[in-house]
């Protein structure tokens, strides 16, 4: 809950207030728009199915962050609101683990992923502090050195892919596949 009030909600005040013709209120984890009730924002951080079920509106877009931590109750409550035509279910999250719902989501073909590779940000791109806070060349370079460009750890934070293995593994998923070669 802290990200979506600390991070989430307080670019989405900056925006609002910066929009000189959008009207409504604004409270902690809500935009509310009177002039318009089918419209507005909604923020919940929710620990059970009971807090994510019973939400419909027109054109409703559910977002669900940190989507590799999430229980699957919380993919199935998105998808159980998102019914109408025009709703949509968005995730974002970190391709640390090569398994779980967020991993499915990403691999599926009925869902479009978008993958970022922090060799492609503006900062590493141009050698230059463009996104104050964002990734750099020194910090790729620090992990590559740290953990090796092979690495589960590198692959999922800096290459945005999922890695054979998650980094806590203890067997390698390779090895797994050479046990089966030599035993078929």
């Amino acid at each position: 809950e802290s990200q979506l009030k600390d991070q989430y909600m307080r670019d989405v005040a900056r925006l609002f207030h910066s929009a000189r013709t959008l009207d409504g209120e604004l409270y902690t984890m809500q935009l509310r728009r009177p002039a318009f009730p089918d419209t507005g924002l909604f923020c919940t951080a929710a620990s059970t199915t009971d807090n994510l079920r019973s939400y419909h509106a027109p054109r409703m877009l559910i977002q669900l962050q940190e989507a590799q931590g999430l229980a699957d109750f919380c993919f199935e409550s998105a998808e159980m609101m998102a019914v109408g035509a025009d709703d949509r279910v968005t995730l974002t999250g970190n391709s640390s683990q090569p398994r779980g719902t967020f991993h499915k989501r990403c691999e599926s073909p009925s869902w479009t992923a978008v993958r970022f590779n922090a060799e492609e940000h503006p900062n590493v791109v141009t050698g230059t502090v463009i996104v104050p806070g964002a990734v750099t060349r020194e910090s790729i370079a620090q992990r590559a050195a740290d953990y090796g460009r092979d690495s589960a750890f590198f692959i999922a934070s800096v290459l945005g892919l999922f890695p054979q293995e998650g980094a806590e593994s203890l067997i390698k998923f390779e090895w797994i596949e050479r046990a089966f070669r030599q035993h078929e």
